[in-house]
């Protein structure tokens, strides 16, 4: 790999039986760029988070490689948030801060969370349970979660589809200043190529192919 990549893809091509999601799709990421996947929704973009992510379905690879920065860490923003609805606001960031990446990594201050609550302005309702919260809610706590964690490489599934106008603006301006703050390399999904062209450095056009 080349100085400062985090990731490269090659030649990628997936498809399920009857629809072809991805053709011979290339790219290059390096350390501090925030890359834009920008394309109507189903035109792959969740699939290729997936990939990169290492949780797809191998039967969709029909033919490409990846490679990693040795010891790259992901932390991924799904769009169906997975959280822990019994638990609080605080806990389901704390419990997720406790895995064992504690043990290669330095823990993050119980401080940092709170600063992390306020910046997408839900530190009043850290003793809320997550399931009481509203969807927008629940998708800005999903997506502290993500960003909080000490990873090396960052996947933000339509971050802020489920956001008001407003809770929207305020949410992309959070994201790029906690972005910023630690010179993090991200990949960001969206249908609204306004919200990655204000976030990104980069932006790569997906088109849906279509069925087989």
């Amino acid at each position: 790999m080349k100085e400062n990549q985090v990731l490269e893809i090659k030649n990628l091509t997936l498809s399920t039986e009857n629809t072809l999601i991805l053709k011979d799709f290339s790219l290059e990421l390096f350390k501090g760029e925030i890359l834009g996947l920008y394309s109507p929704t189903g035109s792959g973009k969740t699939s290729l988070l997936n990939y990169i992510a290492g949780i797809i379905d191998k039967k969709m690879i029909k033919n490409g490689s990846m490679n990693l920065a040795e010891g790259t860490v992901i932390s991924y923003a799904f769009q169906d948030f997975r959280l822990l609805r019994n638990c609080t606001v605080f806990k389901n960031i704390q419990l997720v801060l406790s895995g064992s990446i504690k043990k290669i990594r330095s823990p993050v201050p119980e401080e940092r969370i709170f600063e992390f609550l306020k910046l997408a302005g839900l530190f009043e309702k850290k003793d809320v349970k997550a399931g009481l919260l509203s969807g927008g809610e629940q998708q800005r706590l999903s997506l502290i979660r993500s960003l909080i964690f000490p990873a090396d490489l960052f996947l933000l599934d339509e971050p802020f589809n489920a956001l008001s106008q407003t809770v929207k603006i305020q949410n992309i301006e959070a994201t790029k200043k906690l972005l910023d703050i630690n010179s993090s390399t991200a990949i960001i999904v969206s249908h609204d190529k306004t919200d990655l062209e204000f976030l990104c450095s980069k932006i790569i056009s997906l088109n849906h192919i279509g069925n087989l």
